[in-house]
C-alpha cells in the first residue's frame, strides 16, 4: 500500500519509513547476506530509494554482532537505510 501511493506521487520527503528484518519468509535471521537482501526486497515494494529506519525484530544469536553491525553499517553507507 505505501509502495503504490509514494509510487502514484506520495510526498515521500514528508513521512519516516520505517521496517525491519529477520521475520520475512525468505530472509529469516540476521545473517548479513539476509540484512542486505531484505532491505533490497523491502525497497523494491516500497518503491523507494531508502528506508529512513531499519531495525532488527529480534536478536539472533547465531550471528556475530560485529557481522550484523558492519552489514547495517553498509547500507548506511550506500544510502539505503538513514538510520539503524
Amino acid at each position: 500500500i505505501i509502495g503504490s501511493w509514494l509510487e502514484q506521487g506520495g510526498r515521500r520527503d514528508d513521512i519516516v519509513i520505517a521496517t525491519k528484518v529477520a521475520t520475512h519468509p525468505e530472509f529469516k535471521g540476521l545473517a548479513p547476506e539476509n540484512i542486505s537482501a531484505a532491505v533490497d526486497a523491502s525497497l523494491a515494494r516500497l518503491h523507494t530509494d531508502h528506508i529512513d529506519l531499519y531495525y532488527a525484530h529480534f536478536d539472533d544469536d547465531t550471528q556475530q554482532i560485529e557481522d550484523m553491525a558492519t552489514a547495517f553499517d553498509k547500507l548506511v553507507k550506500a544510502g539505503k537505510v538513514r538510520w539503524v
